[in-house]
């Protein structure tokens, strides 16, 4: 044991309290990380000195802040789950977030706070801490429809990026990278649209099919809604039409291939889906199914 702090006199008081500083500690012989410090009392009165026991409790050296990482996969939950998106159908977002697990400053009780932003807003953040009590990495954290609804600037269009505060029991804290996964923001259905039906042959006559029609050709005009043609905030061709049909009120049916929504320019366009058969004596209809 060595003595740190000033000596005081004793006055009556129940309890006394010594300061003692940063500086102190440090200079302490074998001061180190992982190394623990107990604290005793010396009490002296005009005859005898008394050395206390030791306390009950010890300081543990923790100078390590977790070791620096990236959040890991973003994983929308509930209703239809798209890679990459987030949906009007999501409930919550599970987010993976690795740790050392050899590291028991962290599997004891360190603890793991979401941060997200809305594009490249400032982090905030986003839920409550969650605590690590056991050595299994990754800990799946997770974000509730209400924790993103109060994102500033949240909506339908705009991109989401989450990282995390991750801190051991010691309090040492380190703030993990963002997820390399960037979540686009879709609630909004494609609009509706009225497509148009060219019957195609010889003979073919518009608005009728005959013996000498062999196909038709559907043409969906759409709006110039960016969510068909993004995939992580950047041009991908990841938009489909379909085209379906019935005669009378029979059931729908998925007629011809689906269509790559490849380009999206300034103006309306169409994407063209072909189709064949005949339903004798019938009248068919057809409607588009457009899937961001």
């Amino acid at each position: 044991f060595e003595g740190v702090g000033d000596s005081i006199d004793i006055t009556g008081e129940p309890n006394l309290s010594i300061e003692i500083s940063a500086t102190e500690f440090e200079n302490l012989t074998d001061f180190a990380d992982g190394n623990d410090i107990s604290v005793r009392a010396v009490l002296s009165d005009r005859s005898y000195t008394t050395i206390g026991s030791a306390s009950a409790n010890t300081i543990t050296i923790d100078l390590t802040a977790p070791v620096d990482s990236t959040v890991a996969t973003l994983t929308p939950q509930g209703g239809t789950v798209v890679g990459n998106f987030w949906n009007a159908t999501n409930t919550s977002l599970q987010v993976a977030v690795p740790f050392d697990a050899a590291d028991v400053s962290m599997s004891q009780g360190g603890t793991i706070q979401l941060q997200a932003r809305v594009n490249n807003l400032p982090y905030t953040d986003s839920s409550t801490p969650i605590s690590i009590e056991t050595p299994v990495s990754p800990v799946n954290a997770s974000l509730s429809l209400a924790d993103l609804e109060a994102l500033s600037g949240f909506g339908s269009g705009v991109n989401l990026n989450v990282r995390a505060l991750v801190t051991d029991v010691a309090g040492n804290a380190t703030f993990y990278n963002a997820s390399e996964t960037i979540l686009r923001v879709d609630t909004i259905p494609p609009a509706d649209v009225a497509l148009s039906v060219t019957p195609k042959g010889d003979g073919a006559v518009s608005g009728r099919w005959n013996t000498r029609t062999d196909s038709a050709i559907v043409r969906i005009p759409m709006e110039n809604d960016s969510t068909l043609l993004h995939l992580n905030g950047q041009p991908a061709s990841v938009g489909v039409a379909l085209t379906e049909m019935r005669t009378g009120t029979e059931d729908w049916v998925t007629v011809g291939e689906s269509a790559l929504i490849t380009s999206m320019p300034a103006a309306a366009c169409s994407a063209f889906a072909l189709f064949c058969g005949i339903w004798p004596g019938t009248r068919p209809s057809g409607k588009s199914v457009l899937i961001p």
